[in-house]
């Protein structure tokens, strides 16, 4: 059981690497374009990636890591990476549902919209940049929680 849990852990955490790194990788491609029909495919094809990888990706991370520490008895308030991990994990998971998707799905209206009139409008391009850097935001917290895992620092009081 635990194996499996783990193996749905690591699964859910390639699908969130996997769909930031290519969001960031179809940004980088696609960002100096001018074709508005490019633009809006490539928005059409972010927000899929943030529906189907990043997002199920984040809860599955979160609700495998949860069934971990459950299964293993292990005590968060005890362990401080644990604690870390859980905090940003949640984080990661939260923004991704609550931010990332909603500004993908507008990003791909505004996109269709802008191809239709033939002009890329300001608010597009501001949404843009948000969503790039959001995107490095979450590469950078799924970095931290990964040398977290790995380190698992100890966090004690000095006796002075």
């Amino acid at each position: 059981m635990k194996n499996a849990i783990k193996t749905i852990h690591i699964l859910g955490f390639a699908m969130l690497l996997g769909g930031t790194l290519g969001i960031i990788i179809l940004n980088a491609v696609t960002n100096n374009s001018s074709d508005l029909v490019i633009i809006a495919n490539q928005s059409q094809i972010i927000s899929t990636l943030v529906g189907w990888l990043v997002v199920p990706g984040a809860i599955t991370i979160m609700t495998s890591g949860l069934a971990m520490i459950l299964l293993r008895k292990l005590n968060p308030l005890k362990l401080h990476w644990l604690a870390i991990k859980l905090t940003l994990g949640v984080i990661v998971g939260a923004s991704s549902a609550a931010i990332l998707a909603p500004l993908s799905e507008k990003l791909a209206t505004l996109a269709a919209q802008n191809s239709v009139h033939g002009l890329i409008t300001s608010e597009y391009e501001v949404l843009k940049g948000n969503q790039i850097l959001f995107g490095y935001a979450i590469i950078g917290i799924i970095l931290i929680i990964t040398i977290t895992s790995v380190y698992k620092p100890i966090f004690r009081r000095s006796a002075h």
